[in-house]
């Protein structure tokens, strides 16, 4: 494995022209698609909901890989039209890419002073709808033309922090660790999601998020990861610390993720912008998802290699 280490210049954020030429099917969107029902924070039932970005296709029988995107927002707000570029780009390379809502909330204002249960749950539940969209959309593969052995996962902020958790966490990892999540909000998978505790996921896209452990990373589930982080980030460390600063809510941050891939024996990317604060203005999506489309394609080609890029 080549493990490069290169300081290069973030290129600018602007839409490179490009031509698109004759297709059968052109790209379109299919928007509030119903994945499932599930309770909220005040005990209501909540409609969740996702939007599916196609490319442009040859045929009605073409499949394409899928990658599951979720937006950030501290799991406090947020929607997943906060992500539409991104996902428009992904599918623009050849991507069905789906941007999903997910249950938020937990204490009134955000603040954690003597409260991280409610923390912990909010991203529980995070973890829990997405892994509903992933049952549904590998329950329908044949109607969104989607090949079942191509799929990845990637957000922003919190939304990675659920991709990276969901891809890299099992049901017997949550019965272990958070045994008082797993009694109060039921398990992490749906039954039937998956036959075992192997994700399906095959490739991940971080921007600026964490894993809640990062001894969750192990040899025999080295899910390829690029990531993108400032150094100043105050809210999700680049390195180790606490996700949003609150106590009892560790937090694994791109850095880590990256030295643990690696020691693993895994595969990662790492874009580091230094002294760049949360979101960098210098990841919009034309950098990052232009990135992290040519890695899941190298991933599918057996060719992904690490690399460092300081910028």
């Amino acid at each position: 494995m080549l493990i490069l280490f290169v300081t290069i210049f973030a290129p600018g954020c602007t839409k490179e022209d490009s031509q698109t030429p004759e297709h059968t099917i052109p790209a379109y969107v299919l928007r509030d698609v119903e994945f499932g029902i599930n309770y909220d924070t005040a005990g209501q039932a909540e409609h969740l909901l996702l939007d599916i970005y196609f490319p442009a296709s040859d045929s009605l029988e073409q499949k394409f890989p899928l990658v599951l995107m979720m937006h950030g927002g501290s799991y406090l707000n947020g929607d997943k039209s906060w992500i539409s570029k991104s996902c428009e780009i992904l599918a623009d390379s050849g991507f069905i890419t789906v941007s999903m809502n997910y249950r938020m909330g937990w204490r009134t204002n955000g603040g954690c002073d003597k409260d991280t249960f409610s923390l912990r749950e909010a991203g529980y539940r995070g973890m829990q709808d997405a892994n509903s969209a992933l049952s549904f959309l590998l329950a329908n593969t044949g109607k969104y033309a989607v090949d079942p052995d191509w799929i990845f996962a990637g957000g922003e902020s919190a939304g990675a922090a659920i991709a990276l958790n969901i891809s890299f966490t099992s049901n017997a990892d949550m019965e272990l660790l958070q045994p008082d999540l797993v009694a109060k909000l039921g398990k992490l998978q749906d039954p039937g999601y998956s036959l075992s505790n192997q994700s399906p996921v095959k490739g991940i896209c971080n921007k600026w998020g964490s894993i809640s452990d990062s001894n969750l990373i192990r040899t025999n589930n080295t899910i390829p990861v690029i990531s993108f982080h400032g150094t100043n980030d105050p809210l999700v460390p680049d390195d180790t610390g606490y996700f949003l600063a609150c106590p009892a809510t560790p937090s694994f941050g791109s850095l880590c993720i990256y030295r643990r891939l690696l020691a693993e024996g895994g595969v990662s990317i790492l874009h580091l912008k230094q002294g760049g604060a949360h979101q960098p203005d210098a990841y919009c999506p034309e950098f990052t998802m232009s990135k992290t489309a040519l890695f899941f394609h190298q991933i599918m080609a057996g060719k992904a290699q690490s690399a460092v890029f300081i910028e």
